[in-house]
C-alpha cells in the first residue's frame, strides 16, 4: 500500500528565478491509504477533500511541496480550498541547493 499523499498539477512562478513553471505537487493533507495514486489538476475537486467547502493550508497546518524542474529549488506551497478543489497555490517558502531556506513574503 502506498502513503498517504496525493499529487496536484499546477502552474506557479518560481520564486527562485521569477518564471512560470509546472510541477506536480505532493501534500499529505487529508490524504488516506492509496492516496498517492490520485493525480488532480488545479480547479478539480479531489476525493481528499470532499466535505471541505472553504480552507486555507498556510504552512502552519501544512503544505504542498514541490519543485523548479529548472532551477532544482525546491518549494513550500500554501493553498486556498474551495468546494473540495485546490483553486490556487503560492509559494510560502523555497530552498535552493546549498542554501539556507528562503520565506516568501
Amino acid at each position: 500500500m502506498c502513503t498517504r499523499f496525493w499529487n496536484l498539477k499546477a502552474d506557479f512562478v518560481c520564486p527562485g528565478r521569477g518564471s512560470s513553471t509546472r510541477d506536480e505537487l505532493q501534500t499529505h493533507w487529508l490524504g488516506d491509504d492509496g492516496s498517492c495514486i490520485d493525480h488532480y489538476d488545479l480547479g478539480e475537486k479531489a476525493w481528499e477533500l470532499r466535505g471541505i467547502k472553504l480552507a486555507v493550508i498556510d504552512g502552519s497546518n501544512g503544505s504542498f511541496i514541490g519543485h523548479c524542474r529548472v532551477c532544482e529549488v525546491s518549494i513550500d506551497f500554501g493553498a486556498r480550498i474551495e468546494d473540495e478543489a485546490v483553486v490556487a497555490v503560492w509559494p510560502l517558502s523555497y530552498h535552493p541547493i546549498g542554501e539556507a531556506v528562503v520565506t516568501v513574503t
